[in-house]
């Protein structure tokens, strides 16, 4: 093989490992910042501290409340318009329309409310 592509393959394998291995502490860090921000927000919900602000030496720690809606899965709409149209089975006499049945889906997915950490720093990049 031709020596310059033995150097790129071995260089090649230098950087996947060095690659790798950034990875891995990466992963770390992530899993370890995600377990300390679920007891922070234990703790804030506990405390009904909701709408909090912290003040750090970069800026600020704020919790807010965000309300997120369920998507729309494969099974979710399957099951949606087969009860749209049982419903709509014992009033034969009604016309069914597109809005109403995009109405009827869009109106079933579930809300939840799920408390989160927003990270404000002061002139710098978020």
């Amino acid at each position: 093989m031709d020596p310059q592509v033995t150097e790129h393959i071995r260089e090649w394998i230098r950087l996947d490992d060095q690659h790798r291995t950034i990875k891995d502490r990466s992963k770390k860090l992530v899993d370890r910042k995600t377990e300390l921000e679920d007891l922070i927000k234990t703790y804030v919900k506990d405390h009904k501290l909701a709408n909090a602000q912290i003040n750090v030496n970069d800026g600020s720690l704020r919790f807010v409340e965000k309300k997120t809606t369920s998507g729309l899965s494969m099974k979710f709409l399957k099951e949606q318009l087969l009860q749209f149209f049982k419903e709509a089975a014992r009033q034969p006499s009604k016309p069914i329309n597109a809005e109403e049945v995009y109405a009827y889906v869009i109106g079933n997915r579930k809300e939840s409310v799920a408390l989160e950490m927003v990270r404000e720093i002061v002139g710098g990049n978020e």
